[in-house]
C-alpha cells in the first residue's frame, strides 16, 4: 500500500526495489527556494544532471539520480503563501503534502474540484499526472492548476500563466520543464463525496464505461493481471452534506 510521505529521501522507492541514489549520487533538501536556486547554479557549474522525487511512489526509474548526478526533494518546501478570498484560489509550495493542503482549502470552506491522492507530495503528483482523474478531466493538474513558478537549469524562476508554451509543458512535466516551485490552485465550495464500490467483469466495464462514466464523475478501478477478468470498481459522487455513519 501507499503510504503517507514522512521522509524527505528515501533509500528506494514504495515497493522498496528501486534505488534512488545512483553511485556517487549527491542528496539535496532546500529549506528555500533561494537555497535551491544555488545549488542548481552549482551543479550546471560542475555539469551534474539533476532529478526531483516527490514521495517515490513510482516503479519508475524516472526517480533515480543518474551516476554521479543530484537528487533533489522539495520536502521542507511545503508552505502556504497567499490565499485569494475572492477567487478561491491558494498559492503553496510545492512540495506540500496533498493531506496538508485538504485540510487547509477545507478550513476556508472549500475543495478542490479534482480529488487527489492524500498520500503524496503535491509537485509529485501533479508532474506525474497520477490517479485521481474524472470522466472529462485527464488528470488532476488540468482541474487545480491556475499557475505555476518553476526554476529551470540556471537556477532562474519563470512564471507560468495558462496561456504560456512553458505552463503546458511543466503541468505535467515529469521534471522536463524544469523544478515547479510553486503552484496557485483553484478551489470550489466543499463538497463531499459518497464512495460506491461493486464487483464487475472486465469485459461488461469496457463495454460500458464510455456510456456510464459520465454519469459517475470520479472513479478508480482495481484489477491485478492475475484475476484480469474481474475488477474492483469504486465510484463516487458529490454530495452536500457529511454523512457520518457510527
Amino acid at each position: 500500500m501507499h503510504q503517507h510521505v514522512d521522509e524527505a529521501l528515501k533509500k528506494y522507492d514504495f515497493s522498496g526495489r528501486l534505488r534512488l541514489l545512483g553511485e556517487d549520487a549527491e542528496q539535496f533538501i532546500p529549506n528555500s527556494v533561494a537555497e535551491l536556486s544555488a545549488f542548481i547554479r552549482k551543479c550546471a557549474h560542475e555539469g551534474k544532471r539533476v532529478r526531483v522525487v516527490g514521495g517515490a511512489n513510482s516503479y519508475s526509474p524516472i526517480i533515480q539520480s543518474a551516476d554521479r548526478g543530484a537528487l533533489v526533494s522539495l520536502f521542507n518546501l511545503d508552505r502556504l503563501l497567499d490565499v485569494d478570498l475572492e477567487k478561491k484560489q491558494v498559492t503553496v509550495q510545492a512540495g506540500i503534502r496533498e493531506r496538508d493542503l485538504h485540510d487547509i482549502v477545507s478550513e476556508y470552506g472549500w475543495s478542490l474540484p479534482q480529488v487527489t491522492r492524500k498520500f503524496n507530495v503535491l509537485a509529485g503528483g501533479l508532474n506525474s499526472g497520477h490517479h485521481s482523474s474524472g470522466s472529462d478531466i485527464p488528470e488532476v493538474a488540468s482541474a487545480i492548476v491556475v499557475g505555476m513558478k518553476i526554476m529551470n537549469g540556471l537556477g532562474e524562476v519563470i512564471t507560468a500563466n495558462p496561456g504560456d508554451d512553458l505552463f503546458y509543458a511543466g503541468l505535467v512535466g515529469l521534471g522536463r520543464a524544469g523544478i515547479v516551485v510553486e503552484y496557485t490552485l483553484q478551489c470550489v465550495e466543499k463538497f463531499y463525496l459518497k464512495a460506491v464500490g461493486v464487483q464487475s467483469s472486465t469485459s461488461h466495464l469496457l463495454e460500458t464505461m464510455v456510456d456510464v462514466a459520465p454519469t459517475k464523475k470520479f472513479w478508480r478501478l482495481i484489477f491485478f493481471s492475475i484475476h484480469w477478468h474481474r475488477i474492483r470498481l469504486i465510484y463516487a459522487f458529490r454530495v452536500s452534506r457529511r454523512r457520518v455513519h457510527l
